[in-house]
Parts: structure tokens; sequence; C-alpha cells
């Protein structure tokens, strides 16, 4: 949905609408509703105070609504011990997910487990995969 979607197909005669409008002119007792409430943005685009649901909004649905919610918990500390306390943790408190970040990896931001078999195996020894997504 684009954003002229926001704003067209919009109820006409909105009566909260109006009502809102005649707040607002009463709030600002004289003074222009067009320059102190309406705004322009860089591109010169308006923008209003208040916008209206548009009529064909439709709520955002899930790709598989049956499927569960994935609580998924970052592993990144380079130390494996650390990292294998912390994932456990994170498991046992309710995480059904492990978002294991490597040292190196654009999103590590300077942590990260080590990039080798062994900080892997390390890191995840103790925790039971079959019930959690990594």
């Amino acid at each position: 949905m684009g954003a002229g979607a926001l704003i067209q197909d919009v109820e006409p005669e909105n009566i909260e609408r109006q009502r809102w409008l005649a707040l607002a002119e009463k709030a600002l007792a004289g003074a222009s509703f067009e320059e102190r409430l309406v705004s322009h943005s860089d591109d010169n685009i308006r923008i209003e105070p208040l916008y209206d649901r548009s009529t064909a909004a439709e709520p955002i649905v899930r790709a598989n609504p049956k499927s569960p919610w994935i609580v998924s918990q970052r592993v990144d500390d380079p130390d494996t011990n650390r990292a294998k306390s912390q994932a456990l943790e994170d498991v046992a408190q309710g995480a059904t997910g492990l978002s294991l970040v490597f040292e190196g990896a654009p999103n590590a931001f300077g942590y990260g487990l080590p990039r080798t078999a062994e900080a892997l195996e390390a890191g995840l020894d103790g925790i039971s995969l079959n019930p959690i997504q990594v």
C-alpha cells in the first residue's frame, strides 16, 4: 500500500473529524488553521495535523498465522563459555530461537562468536537444538 492509499477512499463527512476541527479552530482563537497546523515537507508535501483512516485499510496478516512466534535471542559473545551460558539462560527463560552472530559479520558491531567449528560446538554445547530455531 502506497502513501496515497492513506488519504484516498476516506469516509466523507466524518463526524469525529468535524468535531476535532471545531475544537482546533476554537483553540486557535482566530489564528489561521493553515498557518498553524498544516506544515510542508522539504519536498513541499502537505502534512496535515490529523489523518482519517482509509476505508480501504486492511489489517496486516502474518504469512502463516497458525505458526507460532519465534522469540530469538542474539548470541554474540566472543568468549564461548559466556556465549554458552547466555544461550542456556535465554532458552531456559523462554527463547525459542537463537541468532548466532560471528565475528566479522556486518551486524557483529565489534563482537561475535569466533568463526571456528570448535567455537560453535562449545557455544551450543548442552543446548537441545530440536525445540528451537537457530
